[in-house]
């Protein structure tokens, strides 16, 4: 099984609000299986534990995006300067 999840806080002002999307999707194949062997103190007798079980495959992606007053001014600030000192003309 592949369970994808996707979330962002882009989609307005709010940045508590937190939009998360699931989808799960069935993978041939998945099952799991293992076989553990546990030894006694005395290497003649074992336990062998057969275990099975459903292999789950994670795929997480998202954006989580903060807005900063200081961080816009130090840009804008930024690119004034670098396009002063190159000669481009700003139109008023």
């Amino acid at each position: 099984m592949m369970v994808f999840l996707s979330y962002s806080n882009q989609y307005s002002y709010n940045l508590y609000d937190i939009r998360y999307e699931y989808r799960v999707t069935l993978v041939k194949d998945t099952e799991y299986k293992a076989r553990q062997p546990i030894y006694t103190k005395k290497y003649e007798n074992r336990f062998v534990f057969n275990r099975h079980g459903i292999r789950v495959i994670v795929l997480q992606v998202g954006s989580i995006g903060n807005f900063d007053f200081q961080t816009l001014l130090i840009n804008v600030c930024y690119f004034d300067k670098k396009h002063q000192n190159s000669g481009v003309t700003r139109s008023n």
